[in-house]
């Protein structure tokens, strides 16, 4: 692994795993039982707003306001409604957050990518296994989600290094595109085993 400089990972599915509940979905399952709202009434109701706020088009205030509005409660409750489910449900996997820092300590940077909407983000992403990592790019931040070429080339400029010396996993083909026309090398996570097992044919052992 000695062209590769640093190591990219996803966020959730990857770093983070949910406890009982996927990670999207999941959210959006719980925090509709939670405002006693039918799924797809629920889904009506958050539409585009959540989407252009993982985007970064919207602010995190906009967002809760409509979101709220829409749902019929206030934007105070329906933050404290996310904030509670993404606390409650998710915590870093420690097997792969230990595995990205011991990799800091031989010499690679590591880093983040996420489609994160501020609320996630803000109670996710102030974890502490994730201080140390030298670079995290949160969609909402900048603009720009993994199925485009923009928020890696942020990673490659925060991390200063070119693609090839780059090395990302995300559990979503989809998301691999683009880091891949780039020139990026990708890693198609399933799970731990099977991440180790790819590691390891590129010559880094777990």
């Amino acid at each position: 692994m000695k062209r590769f400089k640093a190591v990219i990972f996803d966020l959730g599915g990857v770093l983070i795993k949910g406890k009982k509940i996927e990670f999207s979905q999941g959210v959006h399952k719980m925090v509709a039982k939670k405002l006693h709202v039918d799924l797809d009434p629920y889904f009506d109701s958050i539409d585009m707003v959540y989407a252009d706020a993982t985007r970064g088009k919207v602010s995190k205030r906009k967002a809760l306001k409509s979101m709220a509005h829409n749902l019929n409660t206030t934007p105070k409750k329906l933050e404290k409604v996310y904030s509670e489910v993404y606390k409650t449900n998710f915590a870093p996997d420690s097997t792969m957050c230990d595995f990205a820092l011991e990799l800091k300590k031989r010499g690679y940077k590591i880093a983040i990518i996420s489609d994160i909407w501020p609320v996630a983000k803000e109670v996710l992403l102030k974890k502490d296994h994730f201080r140390q990592f030298d670079a995290v790019i949160a969609s909402c931040d900048i603009g720009s989600m993994k199925i485009e070429d923009k928020i890696f080339k942020v990673a490659l400029k925060k991390l200063k290094i070119n693609p090839k010396e780059a090395l990302f996993t995300d559990n979503l083909k989809e998301n691999l595109s683009a880091p891949k026309k780039l020139g990026i090398t990708t890693i198609l996570y399933k799970n731990n085993k099977q991440f180790f097992r790819e590691f390891k044919k590129l010559g880094i052992e777990a």
